[in-house]
């Protein structure tokens, strides 16, 4: 009986890793061995699972930022909306 609330906790981080950051558990353990942007669910879209890290570039006034995404993309995507408020209110 010890087993469901273990499946349960395991189910629910599943849930909650996919609404945050748009990939499974699975995903992401696959992206940190490969070392790029694996979703397993390109393969029914008939793509690569795995694909290189994508950059993205913000450019103010004063600097140009090029702020990787992929393995911690949310961490990086809150980075970046940070330093375009900051370069917004200058």
């Amino acid at each position: 009986m010890v087993l469901v609330p273990i499946l349960l906790v395991i189910g629910l981080a599943g849930v909650t890793t996919v609404e945050v950051t748009g990939k499974s558990l699975t995903d992401h353990a696959i992206s940190v061995v490969k070392g790029q942007d694996c979703r397993m669910a390109r393969v029914f879209k008939h793509g690569d699972v795995c694909q290189p890290e994508s950059s993205v570039t913000i450019s103010s006034p004063d600097e140009t930022t090029i702020v990787r995404t992929g393995g911690n993309s949310v961490q990086n995507m809150e980075d970046m909306f940070e330093q375009r408020k900051q370069s917004t209110k200058k």
